[in-house]
């Protein structure tokens, strides 16, 4: 973490003898380890060893000018097995790497080539380095303490390549690590002459992966400001640069990612506060106009496309995170995670656009006795322990599936851990009956830590009288009841009477949230009959949904605050509220939704809304 020191620990073996009975061998090291290293199963604990019998070492001073090697060009071959490389690499100095395939295209010699089971240590700039290169190896190696990215794949046009069993650990930033704070704007660098060559390294990962069609199998990260960096690169680098492909689908960012699977990364993400993670898919790296490279390590989108120009979709699978400010987060706008572990990480993980995880476990308190992970804000000077939440669903925009995913260990305190937690701050930003839910499971997890609201009022928090209208707005479609409760299809929404849509519908007294029956009639499923919520009484209930529209009136419900009038309007929220939605049949005082100035509501459908306010000419969008 930022402001305290890692605790990775390098010894030199004195001994090794094998217990005959149980073949099984011993291991002496120099000196006694000065931190414990937690292997229980939620993790896995790395043991890697760092000698090989060939050599090659650059200068005892680490001047940052270190030795290199280079295979060149469509005509060599280079083949690495079982060699050592220590403190080599050159500080800001393009192609002086450790290990370096340069430009050698799909040539024979690239397809022939590769680094396997080859070691860095100490490296001044980067470890193993595919660079216009495809169709290689790159296999069992390992790497410790590096400066910048470690394996890296250079220029963004860097295609089919196989990277298996790796570790890279304790990957240090270059220059300063980039932050952000608490929003979702990172933070930007400039390329600066003989101090960063790559504004990139400012979020040095243990894998920079700047085009997601390669191979990523059985690789682990410890460490870095993330583990695996998918960055958004608009047009290829270097010595590509200017070089388009014959259409957009080609640019690196819209690259599929041709494999992920049985990766590990920890220990990382925790030098931005808000959203590092331990995989990160997000930032941006390009050109400006003066030809300098400018990268921003926030919240920047991407869409991922096949060469024929069809939408598909970054699939990550087997993969586990752990001792994470947040496991995966993804800024794109197509991601299944599935078959996924996150165990002691503050945010299991949080996706954009059309996203799915299943078949997972999130895990707040693993066996570790120290598994509690800190924080230190070295700007304004305090720290803490972080809150631990287990997915959150993100509040407009997006379309999230959970399904078959276990939440352990979820203790609830006010503003502390939650399985489940929605994001609820704004009333400009607001949800359209967006996220899923089907067979979730919880364990060891406080009924009113299951599903959380922070910004719904009083009746969430009596010292907290914000009430904003996402959280009025906020629903879910639980398929089967698992998250409810409920044990059949539902529509849970906020705690508003608004979302008491009939006597079939139920209050939860705990997480604050309205429960309805849910019945459709599409896909060949016909009218059932329900109990009801409330009295338990069977209960016909008709078919229903979640709709969004836009009302707009006038420059009463438009697009945002009125500046002028209200000196206290900011982009997220209003002071005021512009009338009521209510529905037919229902008293408005008691049953409805106060709108913001920002156009749009959230409800559930087949039966009339009615909206109280200004007598403006309105229309529907």
């Amino acid at each position: 973490c930022e402001g305290k020191s890692h605790q990775n620990e390098l010894r030199f073996i004195v001994g090794v003898t094998m217990n005959d009975a149980t073949q099984s061998y011993a291991i002496r090291i120099d000196r006694p380890l000065n931190y414990s290293h937690y292997a229980g199963y939620e993790y896995q604990g790395e043991v890697a060893l760092l000698s090989r019998r060939v050599i090659l070492q650059g200068s005892q001073s680490l001047d940052s000018f270190g030795g290199h090697t280079k295979v060149k060009g469509p005509t060599s071959q280079g083949r690495f097995s079982g060699v050592e490389a220590i403190n080599m690499g050159q500080l800001n100095i393009l192609g002086r790497y450790p290990f370096h395939l340069h430009m050698m295209g799909e040539s024979v010699g690239a397809r022939n080539s590769y680094f396997q089971d080859c070691s860095v240590l100490n490296s001044q700039f980067r470890c193993y380095t595919i660079h216009g290169t495809n169709l290689t190896r790159i296999s069992r190696n390992v790497a410790f303490n590096a400066a910048g990215m470690c394996y890296y794949i250079e220029d963004g046009v860097e295609e089919n390549n196989l990277f298996e069993y790796n570790l890279a650990a304790h990957v240090i930033p270059i220059y300063q690590p980039a932050n952000g704070d608490w929003g979702q704007g990172g933070e930007t660098f400039s390329a600066i002459p003989g101090q960063l060559l790559i504004p990139a390294d400012t979020s040095a990962a243990g894998f920079y992966i700047s085009n997601a069609m390669n191979s990523f199998i059985g690789n682990t990260a410890s460490g870095g400001w993330s583990g695996f960096a998918f960055p958004n690169i608009a047009e290829p680098l270097g010595n590509y640069k200017g070089t388009m492909y014959p259409n957009n689908t080609y640019l690196p960012l819209h690259r599929p990612l041709k494999k992920f699977y049985g990766n590990t990364a920890h220990s990382a993400g925790f030098y931005w506060i808000a959203h590092g993670s331990c995989i990160y898919v997000g930032a941006w790296l390009s050109y400006d106009s003066t030809g300098t490279l400018v990268y921003n390590s926030g919240r920047n989108s991407r869409d991922t496309l096949y060469s024929n120009g069809s939408k598909t979709f970054m699939l990550f699978e087997h993969t586990k995170t752990f001792l994470c400010n947040t496991g995966v987060a993804h800024w794109g706008n197509d991601v299944h995670v599935q078959t996924a572990e996150m165990h002691d990480c503050a945010l299991g993980a949080f996706f954009f656009g059309s996203s799915a995880m299943y078949n997972g476990l999130v895990n707040t308190a693993s066996k570790n006795p120290d598994n509690a992970i800190r924080f230190v804000d070295t700007v304004n000077g305090w720290g803490g322990a972080y809150t631990k939440v287990g997915f959150q669903f993100y509040d407009t925009w997006v379309q999230t599936i959970l399904s078959n995913v276990t939440f352990r260990h979820f203790h609830f305190a006010p503003n502390s851990d939650c399985a489940v937690r929605y994001m609820d701050h704004s009333d400009h930003y607001t949800p359209q009956g967006i996220n899923s839910v089907i067979n979730l499971r919880f364990q060891d997890v406080d009924p009113n830590a299951v599903v959380c609201i922070q910004h719904c009022g009083v009746m969430c928090d009596p010292a907290n009288s914000v009430s904003t209208m996402s959280s009025r707005m906020y629903s879910v479609w639980d398929w089967d009841g698992s998250l409810s409760g409920r044990g059949v299809p539902t529509i849970m929404g906020s705690n508003l009477d608004w979302w008491n849509w009939d006597d079939s519908c139920g209050f939860n007294t705990v997480t604050h949230l309205w429960s309805c029956p849910w019945k459709f009639e599409y896909a060949g499923i016909g009218a059932v009959v329900h109990k009801s919520f409330s009295t338990g009484q069977p209960v016909n209930v008709p078919s229903r949904s979640v709709a969004y529209i836009r009302p707009m009136v006038g420059s009463l419900l438009s697009e945002g605050c009125d500046y002028v009038k209200f000196s206290t309007c900011t982009d997220q929220y209003a002071p005021y509220t512009v009338g009521r939605m209510s529905q037919w049949g229902k008293p408005t005082t008691s049953n409805g939704i106060d709108l913001s100035p920002w156009a749009g509501v959230t409800g559930i459908s087949n039966s009339g809304w009615y909206w109280r306010g200004e007598t403006n000419p309105y229309r529907i969008n």
